[in-house]
């Protein structure tokens, strides 16, 4: 199951930032969107504690060298502290990281200098208080772009998703007191290979059509059938799903 839950398909080749990169512009432009605005490099750089040159590299498809992991905490670190501001626009004060984080402020101004290597207690208190995923932190910086990429390609498949879902609702509305139609759907094996092509999780598909991911395995597996307006939606999903792939087959 754990295996399951990560928002890593089988197919490598499929989450290589400059691949994943495509995929959003093709989307974007399918959506309306300026795909520039979409993957401004200086936007993902503070949204993924990756290098503005590192994620331009990342996303024309070329190689990094390794960073060093102490290094790279506490660039990211500056990253939280310059993006992640208290209310008043001001940034959180060596004191205030320190007490929320459940450390002193003498720990938290050598983790924040470089001095002081942090443990996995110190990482995960300081992505709680910075309010950002685990493994913000020590992630690579291709693992990081990665993630964040992933993360607006699911917003962007959720706006298709409605769009389709919309447009179906509308089309199996009932124009006599017979009952609506009941959509087709792919075979269960189908169901899941659609969603982990695009590098979704259970979680991802049940938060957009309104179950929980518990069902979403049961329809992939074939133990049980969604019917009703649920069913609609999880059409409109794997539509949505087999429409983002064929826009970007067709580029």
């Amino acid at each position: 199951m754990e295996a399951e839950e990560r928002r890593t398909p089988p197919d490598a080749a499929a989450t290589d930032p400059a691949v994943i990169a495509t995929r959003l512009a093709v989307l974007a432009r399918h959506l309306g969107h300026v795909p520039d605005k979409i993957l401004d490099e200086r936007a993902l750089a503070e949204a993924s504690g990756v290098p503005q040159a590192v994620v331009a590299a990342l996303l024309a498809g070329r190689q990094v060298p390794p960073s060093d992991p102490d290094k790279r905490f506490v660039r990211r670190m500056a990253i939280l502290r310059d993006s992640r501001r208290k209310a008043n626009g001001r940034m959180y004060t060596h004191e205030e990281i320190a007490e929320g984080s459940h450390m002193s402020r003498q720990q938290c101004s050598a983790l924040l200098a470089g001095e002081r290597r942090p443990t996995a207690r110190h990482q995960f208190h300081l992505e709680r208080f910075f309010g950002v995923p685990d493994g913000f932190l020590t992630a690579t910086d291709a693992d990081a772009l990665r993630r964040c990429l992933l993360d607006i390609e699911l917003s962007l498949l959720r706006e298709l998703f409605e769009q389709i879902a919309t447009r179906a609702a509308a089309e199996n509305r009932p124009t006599t007191a017979e009952k609506p139609s009941s959509p087709a759907l792919p075979a269960p094996a189908e169901r899941r290979r659609r969603r982990e092509a695009l590098g979704l999780r259970p979680a991802d598909v049940a938060a957009s059509v309104g179950v929980d991911a518990e069902e979403v395995r049961a329809w992939e597996e074939g133990r049980r059938e969604p019917d009703g307006t649920v069913r609609v939606r999880y059409a409109a999903y794997l539509n949505a799903a087999s429409g983002l792939a064929g826009l970007t087959e067709a580029q």
